[in-house]
């Protein structure tokens, strides 16, 4: 089975600002409820980047940084989720005054056979067994963050 999660947000600050934000791939424990802590090893792409949580351990490489394009593009290769081929993709648009609109998207299969699996842990640890809708609560969370802390930032100038 596969699953897209799709999520997208106009931001009140410049998208420039944004994407200085989001195109190194660090950051995300500012901005995600759910991450205490995240750690970059090495620069650029085929960097690998570890997300600590709560559930464990999370390993994202750093697939793709286009900085013409506003594009960031990482494979989760390490989580608790029995899926496969997880793919996040991040792209900043300029959304006219001042404004930038962040979409970000997470493609991710499950075998058949791990799909039971998938949606116990799921219900467990999140109350729902939708993986869709779980994916993009946690990416809205990170989004709402992303946006306070960079509007708060800015008003303190």
């Amino acid at each position: 089975m596969i699953w897209n999660a799709h999520v997208s947000k106009t931001m009140s600050a410049p998208s420039e600002l944004v994407w200085a934000a989001l195109r190194t791939g660090d950051g995300l424990e500012r901005w995600f409820s759910l991450i205490d802590s995240c750690r970059l090893d090495g620069d650029g792409v085929g960097a690998v980047r570890t997300l600590t949580t709560a559930g464990g351990v999370m390993n994202d490489r750093i697939i793709e940084i286009s900085n013409e394009d506003r594009r960031f593009r990482y494979r989760r290769f390490e989580w608790a989720f029995p899926t496969e081929d997880y793919i996040g993709t991040v792209e900043v648009r300029d959304a006219g005054e001042g404004r930038a609109l962040v979409l970000w998207t997470a493609c991710a299969e499950a075998p058949d056979d791990q799909a039971q699996a998938l949606t116990a842990i799921l219900q467990n640890a999140f109350g729902s067994s939708d993986f869709v809708a779980v994916i993009e609560n946690v990416l809205r969370d990170g989004l709402d963050g992303l946006e306070r802390e960079l509007t708060s930032e800015g008003a303190g100038r």
